[in-house]
């Protein structure tokens, strides 16, 4: 009797699974992969800005650093000042890739051309106004950072005496433009484009106190001043990022 026992197991071991556990629908999941497409067009467009700014704000501190350092050995080398380091245009990137690493090289009027720089009319300012200086104008040299940032310069003023006074700054020599995103876009002043004085003594940020702008006036997206972005720079270096 024992020994029939053992085979005997509880039926319910053998119990098929209850009928009324079922998977999604498939009406369920196409709702569910709707609802996930609209969360994803709404969230990766302000990340992808996001990531951008990021990406702009980090390339103007590097560069702005690496600027400052060259600018400083620039006048070591020439008794302590900036007067008369720079004749001209061609001269300011003579200087400047002396010191750094420039995988290329452009004279006055060929900052364009010679692939220094995006044309005039590709860039922007910040109310998405035209810029009004022309890269590959006479008067406009660049050059190519090793890491791909484009940079244009002018004298302004005497040649070589920073003699230039502009919006109550004085001892003005030139300035310089720089893309921190390369040939890509947006080329937006303020955006991937930045802007810097170089005075008698220091190269300066546009937007900071002793340039020629002020960026409470010059980085406001609702201003529509022509020369709206190019105090960009300072508001980014004082904010520690692009708040625009």
């Amino acid at each position: 009797m024992l020994k029939q026992n053992i085979f005997r197991l509880p039926c319910r071991a053998f119990i098929s699974p209850r009928k009324d556990r079922e998977g999604f629908t498939l009406s369920e999941i196409l709702i569910t992969l709707v609802l996930m497409g609209t969360v994803m067009a709404l969230t990766i467009p302000s990340m992808t800005q996001r990531t951008n700014k990021n990406a702009y704000v980090a390339g103007l501190k590097k560069t702005y650093g690496v600027l400052d350092t060259a600018t400083s050995q620039i006048m070591t080398n020439n008794a302590g000042t900036l007067i008369q380091a720079f004749p001209d245009s061609d001269e300011i990137v003579t200087k400047y890739c002396s010191i750094l690493e420039c995988n290329k090289i452009c004279t006055a009027g060929n900052s364009v051309s010679d692939g220094c720089f995006n044309a005039q009319a590709d860039i922007r300012m910040l109310n998405d106004l035209t810029f009004i200086d022309d890269p590959n104008s006479g008067i406009f040299s660049g050059f190519v950072l090793a890491d791909g940032i484009l940079v244009t310069a002018a004298i302004v003023g005497t040649a070589g005496a920073c003699d230039y006074t502009y919006m109550g700054v004085t001892s003005i020599c030139g300035w310089i433009n720089l893309d921190v995103n390369g040939i890509k876009g947006p080329n937006i002043f303020g955006k991937d484009i930045f802007t810097f004085d170089i005075t008698k003594d220091k190269i300066i940020p546009t937007g900071l106190e002793g340039s020629r702008t002020d960026y409470s006036l010059y980085c406001d997206q609702t201003s529509a001043n022509v020369q709206n972005g190019e105090g960009c720079a300072g508001r980014v270096l004082t904010e520690g990022a692009m708040n625009y």
